[in-house]
């Protein structure tokens, strides 16, 4: 008799709680997806308009803008023959943008004392000239 009432007790218990859904009869679950759609449209508001950055904003250059070019052309000379090496395959990876590399890659293709080196900076002239 004891477990009858505990089992009846325990099967009333969603019914006096609610199952999740307020007195406006919208669930949990939905009031959190309007909380998010708000906390978005407020996330939007707060950016600033395009044009409207503050003095001394600059914009995000492009991954293979002149800095990029600029730091492999640094490397190639870099006394680490894997700096070297990573150099010259970012600059196999530029093609034809870093035509102005082919001198120092050609330098490096016949003088280098690392083999792998070489080995970069030929493929890198190849894929440099063919563009």
């Amino acid at each position: 008799m004891k477990r009858l009432a505990i089992l009846l007790a325990l099967l009333a218990m969603p019914a006096i709680v609610g199952c999740g859904s307020s007195s406006d009869g919208k669930t949990a679950s939905a009031k959190n997806k309007n909380k998010n759609k708000q906390k978005k449209s407020n996330e939007k508001s707060r950016l600033p308009k395009p044009g409207t950055h503050p003095k001394g904003y600059k914009e995000p250059q492009n991954v293979f803008g002149p800095t990029l070019l600029e730091s492999y052309l640094k490397n190639l000379k870099n006394p680490d023959a894997k700096e070297r090496e990573r150099a010259c395959v970012g600059l196999f990876n530029q093609r034809s943008r870093a035509r102005e590399a082919l001198p120092e890659l050609k330098r490096l293709a016949k003088n280098d004392k690392d083999k792998k080196v070489r080995d970069a900076a030929k493929r890198a002239i190849k894929a440099i000239e063919e563009g």
